[in-house]
């Protein structure tokens, strides 16, 4: 009289909800022919964005997180290299948009660019709220959670559904020297059981790494 036991990580198609793409919760890219392409960002996604040093990629995960504050999503920015007024600086150019952007000629012969103050409140008013950061201003050797831990309270507790991690050397903690691949899968996989649970587009920033010349190669293991 045995039955067959289930198998709980096996099951038939049938059991797979049909889903119609343009039903998906997503929010717009900004860019024309990017949304044409991937139809917009969608919830449950992992995001990988990746280029030359200096290239702008930073200034493009920024300028998709301005997207998902437009679309009306709470967003969480984690950057292990800038300072938190230099970050806020950097993203208010790109509210203000370039009507906004007073310039000037320095000593130097250079131009120097600031934000128009008058357009202050009006991005504050447009942002606050819905924008939170990671605070680097805490002390490494105090007891605080992890970057995965403090992700998810974003999440749970700040409704953030955009997330935002530049970049990926700087946001693993582990000892990375023992085995560098090893770690990356291992927080990479995390950040993607963390949007499937709770339905949420993580943007993640990695480096590639430099071939035996010195240079950038951008094949899919260079990254």
């Amino acid at each position: 009289n045995a039955e067959p036991v289930a198998v709980p990580e096996i099951k038939d198609i049938l059991e797979v909800k049909k889903v119609n793409l343009t039903d998906l919760e997503n929010f717009n890219t900004g860019i024309y022919k990017l949304n044409k392409i991937l139809g917009g960002f969608y919830m449950g996604q992992v995001i990988l964005l990746t280029g030359e040093r200096g290239k702008g990629k930073s200034t493009l995960a920024s300028q998709f997180g301005t997207m998902a504050v437009k679309a009306g999503y709470n967003t969480f920015f984690y950057s292990g290299e800038l300072m938190d007024w230099y970050f806020r600086n950097w993203l208010d150019f790109q509210v203000a948009g370039d009507s906004h952007i007073n310039k000037s000629r320095n000593p130097y012969g250079d131009f120097d660019y600031s934000v128009d103050g008058s357009i202050y409140p009006q991005i504050e008013k447009w942002y606050g709220g819905k924008i939170k950061i990671y605070d680097n201003n805490i002390i490494q050797e105090d007891e605080h959670d992890d970057l995965l831990e403090t992700i998810e309270k974003a999440i749970t507790r700040y409704s953030c559904r955009a997330i935002f991690i530049d970049n990926l050397m700087t946001a693993m903690n582990d000892d990375i020297a023992s085995d560098l691949n090893r770690q990356q899968t291992a927080f990479v996989r995390k950040l993607t059981h963390i949007a499937k649970r709770f339905n949420v587009v993580i943007f993640l920033v990695a480096h590639p790494k430099k071939n035996q010349t010195g240079k950038y190669t951008f094949n899919n293991d260079d990254v």
